[in-house]
């Protein structure tokens, strides 16, 4: 290794006369003049040596073999704390490496704040969790908690035990800057101990909970950036005013995660705040928010909350309503897609994900789709399931008629369609009341051939403002397209030839396909798509 970088380095600095290979560098006893590396300062050296010092255990041999490659590195190695902080409880798959080898590197450390953990939250770390071996330095790490700078931990019942024993004769933790726990299994719920923590945490920015409770209204969360929480099912810490009245305490907050995939409940929570009164909530910095649960607690958050600086929405919910209620669409459209419309354009994105049991919704204040962009490309993504138990022959499908209709209300203002629907399908009837009021539409983006088809009927919505369609067609190295994508391209030309007969021309189809493909596309198929005008090969 030192060889190597003696290379890079002299290539960069430059050594008049002999070529910089390795034969020809000097070694640090040798009578040559030294090498630039060998004459580097010790804190350039330092800063060189603190790029390996990764969390990943491959990173860690890499710092293992520098600090043993000579007498000289190896000083600066071990007279660099910065360097160690992340390795002294570093775990193997199996646990833990054993006291000697703990101790060892908190001498390296010095007073440094340390990293824990982080190599523990993984599938292969995980599998060997009921292995005794990785207990074996909990103790040391109890008596080291309060220099934790990060803590990533995989919780088990011996785990709580253990610091909540630690809890009788410590001082809180002040230091964490990020942390993790995790049960490493999603359908099980631990509580962790919080009074470990300080109630004044001024430096932590990262938390995340994955099937494991902390109760975070115990901590300060001035500075806190990053939420994310993963709640078992039928697990229900908290209600919704419950972490509204937690998200008040988090102005700094930038990315909120919520996962909570409990079951419908005549509760409390099922009787929605009023959608006109003011957001009472201001998150000022947050960008991304992303909530996982059933409908009414996503609409409490969007009633009550104001995001001024969010880019980013993902949603997914239960549209299971009682009698007395109404489907969540349309709050989700007054809440966040009609106060986010832009007058230069607007795409929206309507397609079903495995099978029949998820609908999904995108929606960006952007004029068009580009090849390659989904509905998680979007500003604002809604995933709808059909809740387990319920409606399962149907699935998801059932509530296409609602979303169209809900939708309807920004017909006018959207410029690029994503979607695919046949006559045949349930809310086809909707998605045309749909069109009759997208007076805007110009772009048709991946429309599927039978609702092509349908569209080049005498009754099917004019579209007068229609321009173009785009097409991804998943080309097949074997039989150059699939029969699927012939039956698309079919139901293109006729399509446009029908819009031409009507006084309605489009410009040509644009039909993309990757780069690679190019070499399989025969002739006679770009011919098919390009004869008459009909479309454009784009090739991205």
């Amino acid at each position: 290794m030192k060889e190597r970088l003696k290379a890079k380095l002299s290539r960069i600095f430059g050594i008049q006369g002999e070529p910089a290979t390795t034969d020809s560098l000097p070694r640090p006893n040798s009578s040559k003049e030294p090498s630039p590396i060998e004459v580097l300062p010790n804190e350039l050296l330092t800063s060189i040596f603190l790029f390996n010092a990764e969390r990943t255990p491959t990173s860690f041999s890499d710092v293992l073999t520098i600090s043993h490659v000579c007498s000289y590195w190896r000083t600066i190695a071990l007279d660099c704390p910065e360097l160690w902080r992340q390795y002294a409880f570093l775990h193997n798959q199996y646990g833990s490496r054993g006291e000697d080898f703990s101790n060892a590197l908190l001498k390296r450390c010095g007073d440094l704040t340390l990293d824990v953990g982080w190599e523990r939250i993984s599938n292969k770390y995980i599998a060997s969790v009921f292995k005794t071996k990785q207990h074996l330095t909990l103790e040391l790490e109890c008596d080291n908690i309060h220099r934790f700078r990060s803590y990533s931990a995989l919780v088990t019942p011996y785990h709580v035990e253990k610091m909540t024993a630690f809890l009788k004769n410590a001082q809180p933790i002040q230091t964490i800057e990020e942390l993790t726990l995790d049960t490493g299994d999603r359908f099980l719920r631990r509580d962790f101990p919080h009074e470990i923590f300080s109630k004044d945490i001024p430096f932590l920015r990262t938390v995340t909970l994955r099937s494991c409770w902390l109760d975070l209204s115990w901590m300060r969360m001035d500075n806190l950036q990053t939420l994310s929480v993963t709640v078992a099912p039928h697990a229900l810490p908290w209600p919704a005013n419950a972490w509204i009245s937690f998200l008040k305490g988090c102005p700094s907050l930038t990315q909120f995660h919520l996962s909570m995939p409990a079951p419908f409940t005549a509760d409390s929570e099922s009787v929605l705040p009023d959608s006109d009164a003011p957001k009472d909530v201001v998150l000022p910095s947050l960008t991304r928010l992303e909530l996982h649960t059933p409908f009414f607690r996503i609409c409490h958050f969007l009633i009550r909350l104001s995001l001024p600086a969010v880019q980013e929405i993902h949603l997914s919910m239960d549209m299971y309503t009682s009698s007395s209620e109404g489907p969540g669409i349309q709050h989700i459209v007054k809440q966040l897609i009609i106060p986010s419309l832009s007058s230069d354009g607007n795409r929206l994105s309507v397609c079903m994900l495995g099978g029949t049991n998820l609908a999904a919704i995108g929606f960006s204040p952007l004029q068009d789709y580009a090849s390659g962009d989904g509905y998680r490309s979007d500003f604002l993504s809604l995933v709808v399931a059909s809740p387990e138990g319920r409606h399962r022959l149907a699935g998801a499908t059932q509530y296409l008629p609602d979303i169209w209709t809900e939708l309807t209300a920004v017909a006018p203002s959207i410029t690029s369609l994503c979607a695919s629907m046949c006559p045949e399908d349930s809310g086809y009837r909707e998605f045309e009341a749909f069109l009759s009021q997208a007076t805007s539409l110009n772009t048709l983006f991946n429309p599927g051939f039978a609702m092509l088809a349908g569209l080049a009927k005498s009754g099917a919505p004019p579209l007068m403002a229609l321009e173009k369609v785009v097409c991804s067609p998943h080309c097949s190295v074997h039989t150059n397209l699939r029969f699927k994508d012939l039956t698309i391209i079919s139901s293109l030309r006729v399509f446009v030839l029908e819009r031409r007969e009507r006084g309605h021309p489009i410009k040509p189809v644009e039909i993309h396909f990757e780069k690679w493909q190019e070499a399989w596309l025969s002739s006679e198929m770009r011919g098919l798509i390009e004869n008459d005008g009909i479309g454009e090969v784009v090739f991205d």
